[in-house]
């Protein structure tokens, strides 16, 4: 049993502080499937891609990209995509490459946390909303 919920074989987790830093990074957190997943973290800590709104483009390169796109493939997704709740909308605050990339690999669901403004370089709602994906 671990953090409340028993492992289902998939091998060791390790909860470490804030709950988002797994041993075996977010590939063992798939594998718990989304049931696992919500115990283990709560609702909160699991939202569909889709639910998710960019506020920018992208600002890698292609090969950055895909570096990245690959490390996801391979590794999960380490880091929860930030995001803030606006006029019922989920506007992504930090992680916007993650989320392309979980995108283009077809992952139905994310690691993501809501935060607060301001937020790095979001003061306030009007600098969500510049942007129209």
């Amino acid at each position: 049993m671990i953090g409340g919920v028993q492992d289902e074989g998939i091998g060791p987790i390790e909860w470490l502080i804030g709950g988002w830093s797994l041993k075996g990074g977010w590939n063992a957190m798939r594998a718990l499937g989304t049931a696992g997943a919500a115990r283990f973290f709560g609702r909160e800590g699991v939202m569909e891609a889709g639910e998710l709104v960019a506020t920018h483009g992208p600002t890698l390169s292609r090969k950055q990209f895909n570096r990245l796109t690959e490390d996801i493939a391979q590794n999960g997704i380490k880091e929860p995509i930030k995001y803030v709740v606006y006029n019922g909308r989920n506007y992504v605050v930090d992680g916007h490459h993650r989320l392309r990339a979980a995108i283009r690999l077809e992952l139905r669901e994310v690691p993501a946390e809501q935060v607060t403004l301001p937020f790095r370089g979001y003061k306030t709602f009007q600098d969500l909303i510049h942007f129209d994906p």
